[in-house]
């Protein structure tokens, strides 16, 4: 099945849906404990994604920048090579759920301690911090696991 119509719900759909409940939530608690579309993103590099899809996130994820922080693309300086390690990964080890939580801890910790901690100068909690990586790392896992039960395979196939 491909990656772009999933039990009849668009992904693209999808990807709008986790794209206003991040600003939502930016918006409601001043802050943002969950980033859905860095989640998403992780996961869909281990299924086949379409190059669309990927750009189309990471416009998402740009303009989610922009409206919380009023600069576009900061998250470009750590999707990009993220997007190259994943790729690399996907062709040449044989992948686990154990890959993608490790491409988006590191996406996470570069977006909290470079960029929101030293680029932005916010002040960054150990607890605040422990906190967002693991309710990320449950978010990923469950993203997986969706995609999974959908029926979409991921690159052993």
């Amino acid at each position: 099945m491909k990656l772009t119509s999933v039990t009849g719900i668009s992904i693209y759909l999808v990807l709008f849906i986790l794209f206003w409940i991040d600003l939502s939530q930016f918006f409601l608690f001043e802050t943002q404990y969950a980033y859905l579309i860095l989640c998403f993103y992780c996961t869909i590099l281990f299924f086949k994604p379409t190059l669309q899809l990927l750009c189309l996130a990471a416009i998402f994820f740009s303009l989610e920048s922009f409206a919380n922080y009023g600069q576009f693309g900061l998250p470009l300086f750590y999707l990009t090579p993220i997007t190259a390690i994943g790729f690399i990964l996907r062709h040449h080890v044989y992948i686990n759920h154990l890959h993608m939580l490790i491409l988006m801890i590191a996406s996470l910790l570069i977006q909290i301690l470079l960029l929101e901690g030293y680029w932005l100068g916010f002040s960054i909690t150990i607890s605040c911090t422990i906190g967002k990586i693991i309710a990320n790392i449950v978010i990923t896992s469950c993203f997986s696991l969706t995609l999974s039960v959908w029926g979409i395979q991921d690159n052993r196939s």
